[in-house]
């Protein structure tokens, strides 16, 4: 219910411009949702596979709300924001297939060349949009409070450990 008040609630009054942003946002985010779906796709063994999914599941939700919020704050209401996140839901699903269209055209030619280039532009992406849209976004009025500097050191320190988690697991199934 809250969900459907908010997509039919009038747009905000600081709506300024915002929507180039936004479909800034919208684009980097589904090129990023096909890129590691298709890196899922042609994963080279369940461990990594699992780890990649993993990885989905824990973002997923944290970037559809960043998401969500910059077309929010767009002025985006209604149908045509419905649309916009069914486009973005659907590029999930349309990178999974077309994964599996690679592997079966060219697995046997590039082997785990593919998985790992395709490893690389889906971190490379999510690096992207944090350090160009949601970073500056958190941090463009000015007054960068304590709280919001010591989340986002602990969240790259988290990711750092995660990285080195998943390597030494990779090692041990491998």
């Amino acid at each position: 219910a809250a969900a459907g008040a908010a997509v039919g609630a009038a747009p905000p009054a600081e709506t300024n411009g915002g929507s180039g942003s936004a479909a800034m946002l919208l684009g980097a985010l589904s090129v990023h949702s096909m890129l590691e779906t298709m890196a899922l796709a042609v994963a080279r063994s369940k461990t990594a596979a699992g780890l990649l999914a993993g990885s989905i599941a824990l973002h997923q939700p944290a970037e559809s709300l960043a998401l969500v919020v910059a077309l929010l704050r767009a002025g985006l209401r209604g149908p045509r924001l419905v649309r916009l996140l069914a486009l973005f839901t659907c590029m999930g699903p349309a990178g999974a297939l077309i994964g599996l269209g690679l592997q079966n055209k060219f697995g046997a030619v590039f082997g785990g060349a593919l998985d790992g280039a395709l490893i690389a532009l889906t971190a490379g992406t999510f690096v992207y949009v944090g350090a160009t849209e949601v970073i500056p976004e958190e941090f463009e009025d000015g007054a960068s409070s304590r709280a919001k500097v010591l989340a986002l050191v602990a969240g790259v320190v988290s990711i750092l450990g995660l990285a080195r988690a998943a390597e030494l697991l990779e090692r041990r199934a491998g």
